[in-house]
């Protein structure tokens, strides 16, 4: 059956892989990583790959063959000394770039992985040690079913 690793190993790949194949002129996302502690100044916006926090869709599905993953993509861009507007626009663009990437049926095309749907998400500011940036996240549920 399909798990965290492979699932978000496959989300991450699907974004670097589209990205790759896109004008550099037209990515609305540098790149997909695992951890903040990846991200570099100069790859923003950055869409972070991350389990959901919260175990509860897991849990509600886990007497059945099916099986709810949920991620969180938080795209983030250091807000730095630059116009607010700017960054804005920048990251709205990449949250409506993951949103149509994932909102298709042949999303990603793995054994066992039945729908991924795409909801847009809080968005917010953090403090990084490099200053304030900006966040919009994408929740990405993944409905997959055992295959015994």
């Amino acid at each position: 059956m399909l798990g965290f690793k492979e699932l978000r190993e496959a989300i991450i790949d699907k974004i670097n892989n589209d990205l790759q194949e896109l004008d550099p002129a037209n990515r609305k996302i540098a790149v997909a990583i695992w951890t903040p502690a990846d991200m570099k100044t100069e790859q923003q916006p950055a869409a972070i790959v991350l389990p959901e926090e919260l175990d509860t869709s897991y849990q509600e599905t886990m007497d059945s063959r099916r099986r709810v993953f949920i991620f969180r993509v938080h795209l983030v861009e250091e807000i730095a000394n630059r116009e607010q507007t700017e960054v804005e626009k920048e990251i709205s663009d990449g949250a409506d770039y993951l949103i149509n990437l994932f909102d298709r049926k042949d999303a990603l095309t793995l054994t066992g992985l039945l729908t991924i749907k795409p909801t847009p998400g809080v968005w917010g500011n953090v403090e990084l040690p490099s200053g304030w940036a900006r966040v919009a996240t994408i929740t990405l549920r993944c409905d997959v079913i055992e295959d015994n």
